[in-house]
């Protein structure tokens, strides 16, 4: 784990295992990030706020990382504070004990809380809070919208919808597809946070409904590889494929051919291309850094494929249709049609079985991948070898072509 930064960052929260809790440095609200483990022994992260309210110590929880992310946790706590200040309990906006009540309203002008909203529109108002931290052109708010459309209690008030109603919907599905139905579960967590923090909820039924559902058996589902020995094959089916668009058809062999994931090549632009070297930039890259990537002869011969196709170089390489990014359900059904079993981000499993097989270094490897490393290593490896990366992808591209 990276040296305990003064305040909290994202990457530092990210890269936490150790159980307890991390304070947000001076300044910071009494706001602390909790570690720890759920019932069903995963590693849960949650924000909580040290408060003297009353005169009294306080913990108020404000939410689960990340969807609630560093920015909006503290500017939960902040706001908590001043009304703190002001005698005012942030639990229920309510005067404090220790501060003599205001005088009631005149008659002639009543006033009470505006009602919760339904469901759906707390879940519209939680993707707009989030949308920010997302990256640009990436799938995560079509996949939120798709594990909150269409849900029994939609139109209930949020402030109504019980544990109960929750778990009917996650239920028949927990054993079957545990994956999706944990994912499911964790964006309908984030809609009753943001009505927490909204103050239209004091509790997350979701923590109970985890509680109710069985263990599953743990297994990581990977995504579907194509055998090494197996990929030039492949790749010389997807090239003759004619029956899929050729757009799409270039961008599997472009993000095969650079070890990429499948939203870093849909995404790629002209102007991030300089000569043979690919710069992706954070925005787009899971680690939220640039990553540079060198270009094999192979992969240059796409580009020049798709341009001209296109016939131009501005803008996306591997537009769709209508001049936006592809789709993955495009992608898929390219690989279909082309008669490959693998997915497009098994292939870079298939890469790394290939450097293992070909005696390429681990931290060449990984870093072909971007993938982070973490512990003491990561914290004094800094470089991206580049250079040494240049031979193995150029290796990579020639081995799918033979």
């Amino acid at each position: 784990m990276k040296r305990r930064p003064y305040r909290l960052t994202t990457a530092y929260i990210r890269g936490l295992r150790t159980l307890g809790c991390y304070g947000d440095g001076r300044g910071g609200s009494g706001l602390q990030i909790r570690v720890h483990r759920t019932t069903g022994g995963d590693v849960s992260k949650s924000w909580r706020q040290k408060l003297k309210i009353g005169g009294k110590p306080t913990s108020v929880g404000l939410g689960s990382f990340p969807f609630v992310t560093l920015a909006d946790a503290r500017k939960l706590a902040a706001a908590n504070r001043a009304k703190v200040l002001l005698g005012i309990d942030p639990r229920t906006d309510a005067v404090a004990q220790t501060v003599a009540p205001p005088p009631p309203p005149p008659p002639s002008s009543p006033s009470s809380p505006p009602p919760a909203p339904s469901f759906d529109a707390a879940a519209a108002e939680a993707i707009a809070l989030h949308r920010g931290s997302w990256k640009a052109g990436g799938s995560t708010e079509g996949r939120w919208r798709r594990s909150l459309a269409g849900l029994p209690f939609g139109s209930k008030r949020v402030s109504d919808v019980t544990k109960g109603d929750v778990f009917t919907v996650i239920q028949p599905r927990w054993t079957r597809t545990p994956v999706a139905a944990r994912g499911q579960l964790d964006v309908i967590r984030a809609v009753f946070d943001w009505s927490i923090g909204a103050g239209h909820r004091t509790d997350n039924p979701v923590d109970a409904v985890k509680r109710a559902l069985p263990k599953t058996n743990g297994r990581k589902q990977h995504h579907k590889a194509v055998p090494v020995a197996d990929a030039p094959r492949v790749m010389a089916r997807l090239r003759k494929c004619s029956r899929s668009r050729q757009l799409t058809r270039l961008t599997i062999e472009f993000q095969v051919l650079t070890a990429t994931r499948p939203g870093e090549a849909t995404g790629a632009r002209w102007s991030e291309i300089k000569g043979d070297l690919w710069t992706i930039p954070g925005s787009r890259m899971k680690t939220g850094e640039d990553h540079r990537v060198p270009l094999s002869a192979a992969a240059l011969a796409v580009l020049e494929a798709a341009a001209s196709v296109t016939r131009k170089r501005a803008g996306l390489i591997f537009p769709s249709e209508k001049g936006k990014v592809i789709g993955g359900s495009s992608l898929a059904s390219a690989r279909k049609t082309c008669g490959i079993e693998g997915t497009s981000h098994g292939f870079r499993s298939s890469f790394r079985d290939w450097c293992a097989e070909t005696g390429v270094a681990r931290e060449v490897a990984e870093a072909c991948l971007a993938h982070t490393v973490g512990g003491v290593e990561g914290a004094y490896f800094r470089s991206d070898i580049l250079e040494r990366r240049r031979p193995v992808m150029g290796a990579w591209g020639r081995y799918l072509a033979t």
